[in-house]
């Protein structure tokens, strides 16, 4: 029997009687940047112009406009911790232009941070933010949900080509992250509410199955789609490990996605699951329409610099318990 998990490998995890409370995140203090311009010989900060190679790393965190200044910093100083890179930072700023001029190259720097100042949150504090939102939302969870993080989750990342034109049919592929924002506005299984229940009997295609992860057996493929390009892989050492079909395939589905499995394979066989008879809203259901909402205004404004830092925030998501 082919085994088919994220990593590998299933959580089945000792569970305790009650659940466990989320814990919230202390607030970050801002951080500060030490901005540097760098060419190829010389440095210049707030403290004027140096040699390039008396560059020496601070309290403050060290940034430069382009990553090609923070380069020049680094071969000229080895062994000594180079600068960051605003682009790198902030992959949604303005075009960066390395100037070759460190005095144009601090000056470029200082007027990013005015002008974008404000918009300069670290991932880190983002989903810090983030999280505690959905620790006032939950409250508690239990540990079954690992479950949901150690399950086979779809590649639809995996699409190389966007469009493909057939005799009969046009195929498209679409981006995963464009639709996240849309897949968080349904109903998800109450995390403090998860129990497992067993069940030993075949998948009926007609029944409506409670909310939750079923934990089935797949029997012989039916369709040429699923032979043709088998879906079913998982990591392990650094490898994709793919299922081999002419065996059963234990796998961990949500309850839409056997109604979808019930049409290519023969059988399928519920072992057990972990449900919940109470679903919630995703705790950031609200934050990714205003996002999606801030994100138009600005396009609208022809503002893509902050149109682009919105598309950016709506693919980041700390709460993944049905991606």
């Amino acid at each position: 029997m082919s085994r088919v998990y994220r990593f590998h490998g299933p959580a089945d995890l000792l569970v305790p009687d009650r659940p466990i409370l989320l814990r919230k995140r202390k607030n970050k203090m801002p951080e500060r940047f030490h901005l540097i311009g760098a060419d190829a010989s010389l440095i210049s900060d707030l403290n004027g112009t140096q040699a390039i190679e008396t560059y020496a790393p601070g309290d403050a965190r060290a940034v430069t406009l382009t990553r090609r200044e923070a380069d020049l910093i680094a071969l000229a100083n080895p062994g000594v911790e180079s600068p960051a890179a605003l682009e790198d930072l902030y992959p949604w700023l303005p075009e960066c232009r390395f100037l070759n001029d460190s005095i144009a190259s601090l000056r470029a720097a200082e007027a990013i941070i005015r002008r974008f100042g404000q918009h300069l949150i670290s991932p880190s504090s983002f989903c810090d933010e983030k999280w505690n939102t959905i620790c006032n939302a939950l409250r508690q969870r239990s540990i079954y949900d690992a479950r949901f993080y150690s399950a086979w989750h779809l590649p639809i990342q995996e699409a190389y080509v966007l469009e493909e034109v057939r005799p009969n049919r046009c195929v498209v592929a679409i981006d995963f992250n464009g639709m996240y924002p849309s897949c968080m506005q349904q109903c998800f299984p109450k995390p403090s509410a998860l129990h497992l229940v067993q069940l030993r009997r075949d998948f009926d295609p007609s029944e409506i199955l409670t909310t939750g992860l079923y934990r089935c057996v797949l029997h012989e493929p039916t369709s040429d789609f699923i032979i043709r390009h088998n879906p079913f892989r998982s990591f392990h050492s650094g490898r994709h490990l793919r299922a081999r079909l002419n065996e059963p395939v234990a796998i961990d589905l949500n309850e839409f996605e056997l109604s979808y499995f019930s049409r290519h394979f023969r059988r399928i066989y519920l072992l057990e699951a972990i449900i919940s008879d109470e679903t919630v809203a995703h705790p950031l259901a609200k934050e990714a329409r205003r996002s999606f909402a801030r994100r138009k205004n600005y396009r609208n404004q022809r503002n893509k610099t902050l149109a682009d830092r919105e598309k950016l925030d709506t693919s980041k998501n700390p709460w993944r318990l049905r991606a």
